[in-house]
């Protein structure tokens, strides 16, 4: 199962790579570019969790 994101104003967690091969990441509107994972592990929901820094999300499957 895949699974995006979502903010409480409705937009989308995004991660990009950047050309120095760190990860940076923002919100978006567009769910094609909306951060996905085929399985949902304790450990990525951790992660999402520090990167919404106590903002309130829903997992949407998609």
């Amino acid at each position: 199962m895949k699974y995006a994101f979502k903010n409480k104003d409705g937009r989308y967690f995004q991660e990009r790579y950047l050309m120095s091969g760190k990860r940076s990441w923002k919100f978006t509107d567009d769910l094609r570019k909306a951060y996905k994972e085929r399985s949902n592990t304790p450990q990525y929901e951790r992660y999402i969790e520090s990167k919404f820094d106590g903002l309130e999300y829903e997992r949407v499957e998609i």
